[in-house]
């Protein structure tokens, strides 16, 4: 709904400046400003319904413990990093593309990218190294 009004406003102030004043520059005007008033008010809108929630890291702690309830089954930890929160399913190991895991994802409502990325081993956990590793061993005097 706040979609549909984000874009009926400016463009309803547009038309409105531009019939009553008969001035396209002053139309114009009137459009941008409704514009960023429409996009402040749709921001602000956001940020009270995420407090309302409880915030980031609570709806998340919440769909979280949703999905737990659900599915007794699995070990799940939670922790805090500076860029949010990071889940462990700790029961197994999974496969990021298998029906589980994108159910889990889906629940929890990741990224649509995290799991593609941040599922494969890193190099330097996996025991392979990268290419400028190697080429920095090779070539440090010692």
């Amino acid at each position: 709904m706040w979609v549909t009004l984000g874009c009926l406003v400016p463009l309803l102030a547009t038309a409105l400046a531009w019939l009553m004043l008969e001035s396209v520059a002053w139309a114009i005007l009137a459009g941008v400003c409704s514009i960023a008033a429409a996009s402040g008010l749709g921001s602000l809108i956001d940020r009270f319904r995420l407090a309302a929630g409880g915030g980031p890291e609570q709806r998340a702690m919440s769909r979280l413990r949703s999905y737990s309830e659900r599915h007794p089954e699995w070990c799940a930890h939670a922790y805090r990093t500076p860029l949010g929160l990071r889940v462990i399913a700790t029961h197994r190991r999974f496969d990021p593309t298998e029906p589980a895991a994108r159910d889990f994802f889906r629940h929890l409502d990741v990224d649509p990218l995290y799991p593609s990325e941040r599922l494969r081993p890193a190099k330097c956990r996996s025991g392979s190294e990268s290419s400028d590793a190697a080429a920095m061993r090779r070539n440090a005097v010692g």
